[in-house]
Parts: C-alpha cells; sequence; structure tokens
C-alpha cells in the first residue's frame, strides 16, 4: 500500500509539472507552437542562414514589419530570390540589415529575446538575435487561433506602441488596389502628427504601370489575334459559300441543258 501511494505521489507530482511547463512553451506572443524534433532542428539550422549587414540595401516595397516597445522599426521586404530585413529606429534610421532565403511569404515579430521569423511555408518560426545568429526553431501548429493570429496580428497592416500608431499602407491612387505589398510606413503621433518614415512608391508606381502596360499590351495584342483570325475565317466562310452557290448554279445550268 506504501509502494502504491509513493507510486501516486511521484505520478501526480510530474503531471503537475508537465502542466505547469508546458504553456510556457508551447505559447508565444499568442501563437500556440510546438517543438521540433532534433533531426528538424538541425536541418533547419543547417539550410538557413541570416547574413547581417551594416549598409543600408536597396529599399523595397514592404512585405511585413513590426515595431517593439523601444520604437525599433524591422521592416521586412523582397529582392530577387532573396529576403531583406531592415531594422530602423523610431525615427526612420538605418541601424543594420539581414538577409535569408525562403520560398513563399515570410513574417516578423519582435521578442524580448531578439525577432522571430516566421515562414509561411512550413509554418516554421525562427528566434534570431541582431547578428544573424539563430537562437531557436519551433514549429507553428494549424489551427483557427494560429490563423487568426497570421492575419490580424503578424500580416496586419498596423502597431500601435505606447500610444503612436505605426502604418503600411499605398499612396498610389487608382493603383492602390491592385497592389499586394505596401509603398511606405507612416508613423502616427498621439496627437495626430504623421511622419513618412519609409517610402517606395516613386519606384512602385513605375513598376506598376510598367507591369500595366505590358499587361495591356498582352491583352491588346490576343484581342487582335481573335479578331483578325475571326475576320480570316469569316472570309472563309464567305468564299466557300459562293464557291457552293457557284457549283449549285453550275447543276442546275447542267440540268436545263439536258433537258
Amino acid at each position: 500500500m506504501k509502494y502504491i501511494k509513493r507510486f501516486f505521489t511521484l505520478f501526480a507530482f510530474l503531471f503537475l509539472l508537465s502542466i505547469s511547463t508546458f504553456p510556457a512553451y508551447s505559447m508565444l506572443n499568442g501563437f500556440e507552437i510546438e517543438p521540433l524534433t532534433s533531426t528538424e532542428n538541425k536541418r533547419i539550422k543547417s539550410n538557413t542562414t541570416f547574413e547581417h549587414f551594416d549598409e543600408e540595401p536597396a529599399k523595397d516595397s514592404i512585405e511585413c514589419f513590426d515595431v517593439n516597445e523601444s520604437g525599433e522599426i524591422a521592416i521586412g521586404s523582397e529582392s530577387h530570390s532573396s529576403k531583406i530585413i531592415s531594422i530602423y529606429s523610431t525615427d526612420g534610421v538605418f541601424l543594420y540589415a539581414l538577409e535569408f532565403e525562403t520560398e513563399g511569404g515570410f513574417g516578423l515579430e519582435w521578442q524580448d529575446n531578439g525577432l522571430n521569423v516566421y515562414f509561411v511555408r512550413g509554418a516554421i518560426g525562427i528566434n534570431i538575435d541582431p547578428q544573424g545568429n539563430i537562437l531557436d526553431v519551433f514549429a507553428i501548429k494549424d489551427t483557427m487561433e494560429n490563423n487568426s493570429y497570421w492575419n490580424n496580428v503578424v500580416f496586419s497592416s498596423t502597431r500601435n506602441v505606447n500610444g503612436t500608431v505605426y502604418k503600411i499602407d499605398n499612396d498610389l491612387g487608382i493603383f492602390n488596389f491592385v497592389q499586394s505589398s505596401y509603398s511606405r510606413l507612416v508613423k502616427i503621433s498621439p496627437n495626430g502628427e504623421k511622419i513618412v518614415l519609409y517610402d517606395v512608391g516613386n519606384s512602385q508606381l513605375f513598376y506598376t504601370l510598367l507591369w500595366t502596360g505590358v499587361i495591356l499590351i498582352g491583352i491588346v495584342s490576343i484581342i487582335t489575334i481573335i479578331l483578325k483570325q475571326w475576320k480570316k475565317n469569316l472570309e472563309d466562310m464567305k468564299k466557300q459559300e459562293r464557291t457552293f452557290q457557284e457549283l449549285l448554279e453550275q447543276v442546275n445550268e447542267g440540268n436545263k441543258n439536258q433537258k
């Protein structure tokens, strides 16, 4: 009986210990996460590198962003096959940048111990320090709550830090509705003052006009080809009809001659 009591006491202790420690790892800034296997952890770390730059890279459209309690801003953008994370001060002064490669989209979220980079494809999170060193790797669970967190927090276009609102948007007029990313970051102070900290509107508008022109040329070319083919088919039909009428007249004329 004594051994049974000891067994249940030990079991209850371990159970309570697991309950108390599990939530600390299962929740991360709103995401419900789970640990990776040792093999997966090593594979991701060996295949993912973050290169640190002290020089500001060419600015590109904003794919994602986040702002920490100190007002530091992390802006995520794409440059060909590479992803760029540019870090700016609360006044928009460039601090450093990190470059990495991944397939698909990504999101950013500051943590007390660094920056979390969330990979949409594979639902993987990587915690890094300012030098680009990987501190932790984890998996993001596929749940309705996490899907909501992706859409409403990670990819939200606004951040509110101590009453100051940071907002990413487009100022491209009628071309706003065709944008899949953002051209500028605006800081709105508690008194309503607006300051544009990051703006690539001119270059984004240029590429938008360029691609719009290419698409319009393509559409006009396709319509022209279709109309030409339709006209040719119509002429061929008329030609066949005339040929048929001529044959019919010849047959009728032959019948008259026989009579």
